[in-house]
């Protein structure tokens, strides 16, 4: 599967994104995703998404916000692992 763009552009924010799956081998994800809020109290959030690697190996998460909060989130998946040994930082 193929996701060459996807725009929305509303009163409450802007979202785009864009990405791949696929269902053979160890189901390679690759998506991004970026977006503008538009709503108070975040009124001018960035939020970038990345999600890349292997559903059937490791998943990796990254997870950007900037302006009125700044955060970072990264983390590692091994959904496929009994258990689901998960990793963040």
């Amino acid at each position: 599967m193929k996701l060459d763009a996807l725009d929305i552009d509303s009163d409450q924010g802007k979202v785009s994104a864009s990405g791949s799956a696929q269902l053979q081998d160890n189901w390679p994800v690759d998506i991004t995703l970026a977006g503008t809020l538009n709503v108070d109290p975040m009124k001018g959030e960035k939020v970038q998404l990345e999600v890349g690697g292997e559903v059937r190996k490791t998943l990796k998460v990254g997870v950007d916000l900037s302006g009125p909060v700044a955060a970072t989130l990264r983390a590692d998946a091994q959904l496929a692992e009994a258990g689901c040994r998960s990793i963040w930082n």
